[in-house]
């Protein structure tokens, strides 16, 4: 049998209403299975048990025409066609019905989103991924889901995901670096941070960016560390986060615009390395020490 066949071909009807009665089963047998008439139309006995269902009679009539083109075309003797109809458009309820519930429980990112409780234990507790650098993907993450504005039910297992790749690429690339020594005045991030970037949904321009600024303080401040890198990705993300805030705060202009003159502007971001403590900004934030 076709699937096509199998949509419409089902047995016996019989289950209990939501008033608590038995529905009993549509018209006896007649006394000669019978092809299905182009002019055919469910009477009132089987609209009101299918009312019994739950069913609205706007969505039972709806089925009708499709119902009718699919038999006559295939132009086979039944019993019943009450009780055939009758199975039909329960499926396709209770389909319609399963339907509606997935989209209920859609919703779009909000800036206010937060990481299940279950979330957090997964990725902090089962996968032993450092909270700090959890915490820094939450902003990224909401970021770039609200600027596609798509509605979803598994917010969560997409946010688990999303650590899960980040984590896996830093611990085997550049959470191990090398030798403490100051930063030099030419220094530049490994490829792999701009793979970690990318991960993110940063973009590489806007990371670039930063970088002279960044050099800039720490050629100041004179430290010598082992974690550029990570000292770097995660002032990025950081800085991009703040971006985000900016958005939430009503603040629309793109991070990289072109003005009237035709060029590229900087970026938005207001002040400057001068006026913050990048070490102050991430001291708090073990993962990148």
């Amino acid at each position: 049998m076709t699937d096509s066949s199998h949509r419409y071909n089902n047995g016996p009807a019989k289950r209990v209403s939501s008033e608590g009665h038995t529905a009993s089963p549509v018209h006896t047998f007649t006394t000669a299975p019978q092809p299905l008439s182009r002019q055919w139309q469910p009477d009132k006995d089987l609209l009101a048990q299918l009312a019994q269902y739950g069913i609205p009679q706007s969505f039972t009539l709806e089925q009708v025409g499709e119902f009718v083109t699919y038999w006559t075309e295939r132009n086979e003797p039944r019993h019943s066609w009450g009780a055939r109809f009758l199975k039909h458009v329960i499926r396709l309820w209770r389909e319609q019905e399963s339907r509606d519930y997935r989209l209920s429980q859609e919703s779009v990112m909000t800036t206010d989103w937060r990481p299940s409780l279950e979330a957090m234990e997964i990725l902090t507790v089962q996968a032993d991924i450092n909270a700090n650098f959890v915490e820094d993907a939450i902003a990224e993450f909401i970021l770039y889901w609200q600027e596609r504005g798509i509605s979803c039910n598994t917010w969560n297992s997409r946010f688990i995901q999303h650590v899960k790749r980040q984590w896996a690429r830093f611990t085997n690339t550049l959470k191990h670096d090398q030798e403490p020594r100051p930063i030099s005045p030419d220094w530049q991030p490994d490829a792999e941070v701009f793979d970690i970037l990318h991960m993110a949904n940063i973009d590489r321009r806007f990371a670039e960016e930063l970088i002279p600024e960044f050099i800039l303080y720490w050629r100041d401040n004179g430290q010598a560390l082992s974690t550029w890198n990570t000292k770097f990705l995660q002032y990025a993300k950081r800085q991009w986060a703040n971006l985000g805030q900016s958005d939430a705060a009503g603040d629309s202009q793109p991070w990289n615009t072109v003005n009237h003159h035709g060029t590229q502007q900087g970026s938005r971001r207001s002040g400057s390395t001068r006026n913050r403590d990048i070490a102050a900004e991430l001291s708090d934030r073990s993962w990148a020490s």
